[in-house]
């Protein structure tokens, strides 16, 4: 017990933890494929 620095995470903080990575993940992945290849699209 005395080397276990941190108490341990619950099931749903790590569960949203790995949503928000992926979330930011698949955003910076858009991001950069936009600014790669910036395709004309019609917004409304």
């Amino acid at each position: 017990m005395a080397r276990q620095s941190f108490p341990p995470a619950p099931r749903r903080a790590r569960w949203a933890a790995w949503l928000v990575l992926g979330v930011l993940a698949g955003l910076l992945l858009g991001f950069a494929a936009g600014l790669a290849k910036p395709r004309p699209r019609a917004d409304r």
